[in-house]
């Protein structure tokens, strides 16, 4: 198929690879989704997404964007470059949390992302999650993703999130 106006937007900030429609049972699926394997930076140095993550284009865009615009340059004030975000889950055919019975997680969509941690080039890793990490950090990078999502989910919310940070566009 041809690129999507949404894929060559995405073609400026992030290494892709275009993935076929997503066929799955119930409602699972969907269009125009890709398999993101890294986010050039306003340097172009490469930030992969370990594993790389599937998730729609939009979606994609979004997390290019909040880790190009936002994240990078915020972990930057901690004085060494972002080199990777790990991640946890990206598109799976799966009931929320899992829980047999509940509604379709935006994961079943590629619509949701599961954030662990991020790797400094100096070798530090800082998982969100972490109390010991910086609390204005931490702040800084909910707040900026607050402003490119419809949900930001972590520790607290509802034990199912105590090790990462669920990013979502939700249809609402």
């Amino acid at each position: 198929a041809n690129p999507t106006p949404c894929d060559e937007r995405l073609a400026a900030i992030a290494v892709f690879t275009l993935m076929p429609r997503l066929i799955g049972p119930e409602a699972c699926g969907g269009g125009d989704m890709v398999r993101l394997d890294a986010v050039l930076l306003s340097d172009n140095a490469r930030v992969p997404l370990q594993p790389a993550a599937v998730l729609n284009c939009r979606m994609a865009e979004s997390v290019a964007a909040w880790l190009r615009d936002d994240a990078a340059p915020e972990l930057a004030k901690l004085g060494s470059p972002l080199r990777v975000l790990e991640n946890y889950d990206s598109y799976e055919c799966r009931s929320r949390n899992r829980i047999a019975g509940a509604k379709l997680s935006d994961h079943a969509h590629g619509d949701a992302l599961d954030v662990r941690s991020f790797y400094l080039a100096d070798g530090r890793r800082l998982e969100l999650t972490d109390a010991s990490v910086d609390k204005p950090l931490r702040e800084a990078l909910r707040e900026s993703a607050c402003h490119r999502f419809t949900t930001v989910t972590g520790p607290g919310s509802d034990g199912h999130h105590e090790g990462h940070v669920h990013l979502d566009l939700i249809r609402r």
